[in-house]
């Protein structure tokens, strides 16, 4: 059997339940004092408790599927107002057969607006704002895996920072670290070509590799005069001052020629 409850208003009639041994069917809101629960006690493995959102509307791009919202109070006086807080919606984006595909969207109330701050389609994840955590791992799991800090209408900034202290020096520092089973390296050059202009490589002894023009070393004023040191084990060998160089050891060359020299043999 079925039962059927029909409420009558103005002269017209409108079902607003229905209920048989397929479910229930009902035509409006349902309010919950507390707390909605939906359970299954099926044995089955596929016997779990579903909530389908269905748009029989016909089929189009960007049509709404169904979107689930939290609603809350404000502090509005003198009496409270009810305000839409962040609402989950999914769109529809291909509706093409055999090649459907959708988009989840989640927004968060941010004054007189919602923000949208995370979208959900097959192509990955795009979050606006900050992603906190204690870790981050991407991981492809096979081949290749890439992380981009991309930005089409400004500077690209990766920023690694500690603002931590109290611990040991290597605790108290922001570190970037690459490592490969063979070699390591970074790259800089052009965005989305292969012209590395400089490559920091390890590949057991360590180097620094300029590709293409010259590699400069340069300092300011702010360090003590300007100079530039090479240190070897913690000794300095080689200095810049503000007339040439200063040499300390032994100096290995297989030819030296001096041109327009000055000043005194001995």
């Amino acid at each position: 059997g079925e039962i059927n409850l029909v409420v009558k208003k103005a002269g017209t009639s409108t079902r607003i339940l229905h209920a048989s041994q397929a479910g229930i069917d009902v035509t409006g809101t349902v309010t919950c004092d507390e707390a909605l629960t939906i359970s299954s006690t099926g044995a089955a493995a596929d016997a779990k408790p579903d909530i389908w959102l269905f748009n029989n509307a016909p089929a189009a791009v960007d049509e709404r599927l169904g979107q689930i919202t939290w609603f809350g109070k404000n502090d509005a006086s003198p009496e409270q107002e009810t305000q839409n807080y962040a609402f989950q919606e999914v769109k529809t984006t291909n509706v093409g057969d055999g090649t459907e595909q959708a988009e989840m969207q989640f927004h968060i109330r941010n004054g007189a607006n919602h923000l949208e701050v995370l979208t959900l389609d097959s192509s990955g994840i795009e979050v606006t704002g900050e992603v906190k955590g204690d870790s981050l791992t991407i991981d492809n799991g096979s081949g290749l895996t890439t992380a981009y800090v991309n930005s089409a209408t400004g500077a690209s900034i990766l920023t690694v920072k500690s603002t931590y202290e109290g611990g040991t020096e290597w605790q108290n520092v922001g570190a970037i670290e690459v490592g490969g089973h063979d070699k390591a390296y970074i790259d800089l050059k052009k965005p989305d070509t292969d012209d590395t202009d400089l490559r920091l490589l390890h590949d057991g002894d360590g180097s620094l590799t300029a590709f293409t023009g010259n590699l400069l070393l340069q300092t300011t004023t702010s360090n003590s005069g300007g100079k530039v040191a090479l240190v070897n084990g913690g000794n300095t060998r080689l200095e810049t001052t503000s007339t040439g160089i200063e040499v300390t050891g032994t100096v290995d060359l297989d030819n030296l020629t001096i041109s327009a020299a000055q000043g005194t043999a001995g």
